[in-house]
């Protein structure tokens, strides 16, 4: 099952260098295992910089919160997960009944 990953940067509490390429580099190469896994199909960032959206691939919300708190910068306290949304097939794409 896919499930759409919302995060924020807690940026009223850390400011931008905060974000070190330190704890940046830590937390790609969690992205990328994840990904390697197939756990992460695909992230964004959020255009105005506020954060991250990802498609996971996973058996439920539950697993997906764990993943998140596995990145460096969830660790740190840095960013937060707004919202976890279990995703289905959109029926308009398929055969007509």
């Amino acid at each position: 099952m896919q499930f759409l990953s919302i995060v924020r940067r807690k940026s009223e509490k850390f400011p931008p260098e905060a974000f070190t390429k330190e704890l940046q580099v830590k937390e790609w190469g969690v992205i990328r295992e994840f990904y390697m896994q197939g756990r992460v199909r695909q992230v964004w960032r959020r255009a105005d910089g506020s954060g991250v959206v990802s498609l996971w691939e996973a058996n439920s919300a539950e697993e997906v919160r764990a993943g998140f708190e596995k990145l460096p910068f969830a660790q740190a306290g840095m960013i937060e997960l707004e919202a976890v949304i279990a995703l289905e097939p959109y029926p308009g794409l398929g055969a007509e009944r």
